[in-house]
């Protein structure tokens, strides 16, 4: 049998494009303001160093000049690194992916009609949800979400196709990216750190002290850089995620079971959402160990 109309996700559902909303704008300022800090420090770097190629004595005007201007670039990128955690943006993005994403699950299980939304008081129940959700993210300023429809009525197949078919085009395409972008840095790294290794051999013969330095420097940013955006870490657990939800679309499509075997069916649509959940978990673990800690 078909689910029953849907009737009473539209407030979650609205309160889901909110939270997603948010997080990605916090996430993408975030990312924005770190690579600034990134960049700005390795510039504040090349600056001075480049006055003392240029001039070594320090009692020069060269010297000085540069001395000033790299270090007005290195404080730039402190203030750059300031407002990438500023307001706790952090913090914010973490809550609100995490709210978000527990919204979206209850919605998709209404949708579906599973437990605990099979009754005929799951209208309720979703209301009861999405109301500890707001008392949860009360003093989170969440931006207006971007319009778009929410899932209708949910068979099995169209379950698989509207939400586990989705997230595993999501997981599997996200770590593809993340393995490209720390790849890139890597290679940036060790471009680095091989030309600092050549250019500290030939310092024997030329005065090339300052260039393997600054080589240093740029190893140790991208190295730290690398470090924080946790590339390795959320790849393994996207794979991992990805891996589980087929397992669990395959085991469902060779088992010959339909919308008819209710137990099954709820079984099912469980255990697909339980390891989304486990993988928001983890995800919120990972960036929560991130955060820095403010002093006691």
């Amino acid at each position: 049998m078909p689910p029953p109309a849907i009737t009473g996700i539209h407030a979650a559902w609205s309160l889901y494009r909110q939270c997603a909303a948010t997080s990605a704008y916090h996430k993408k300022q975030l990312e924005l303001f770190t690579k600034i800090s990134l960049w700005l420090g390795i510039a504040g770097a090349l600056i001075g160093t480049l006055g003392q190629v240029i001039n070594p004595s320090p009692q020069s005007t060269t010297s000085k000049v540069a001395g000033i201007a790299g270090s007005i670039v290195v404080a730039l990128a402190g203030v750059a690194a300031t407002q990438a955690t500023a307001g706790n943006r952090d913090k914010l993005w973490i809550k609100a992916r995490a709210a978000g994403e527990g919204i979206k699950t209850c919605v998709f299980l209404y949708c579906a009609s599973a437990p605990p939304f099979d009754g005929a008081d799951r209208a309720n129940v979703l209301a009861d949800k999405t109301e500890k959700a707001m008392l949860d993210l009360k003093g989170t300023e969440l931006r207006p979400g971007t319009i778009k429809d929410p899932p209708g009525p949910l068979t099995v197949e169209g379950y698989i196709k509207a939400r586990v078919d989705d997230q595993i085009d999501y997981y599997n395409k996200t770590a593809i990216k993340h393995q490209e972008r720390a790849d890139f840095w890597r290679f940036c790294g060790l471009v680095a750190a091989s030309s600092g290794a050549i250019l500290g051999t030939v310092s024997a013969l030329f005065s090339l002290a300052p260039w393997v330095a600054l080589l240093s420097t740029v190893v140790t940013s991208l190295t730290a850089y690398v470090k924080g955006q946790q590339y390795e870490s959320m790849i393994a657990l996207y794979q991992a995620t990805a891996a589980r939800l087929s397992l669990l679309k395959d085991k469902w499509l060779d088992s010959g079971k339909s919308d008819a075997d209710i137990a099954e069916r709820s079984e099912f649509i469980k255990n697909c959402e339980d390891t989304m959940s486990l993988e928001n978990g983890a995800w919120v673990a990972k960036w929560a160990e991130q955060t820095p800690k403010k002093a006691p």
